[in-house]
């Protein structure tokens, strides 16, 4: 259903998120 692609892609996008934003916070 839309909803559940929906939910994937906004864990999607925050985990990536996250990742960036502590990758530069280590740097």
């Amino acid at each position: 259903s839309p909803v559940v692609l929906g939910k994937l892609w906004l864990l999607l996008v925050l985990s990536v998120s996250t990742e960036i934003e502590f990758s530069v916070l280590c740097e």
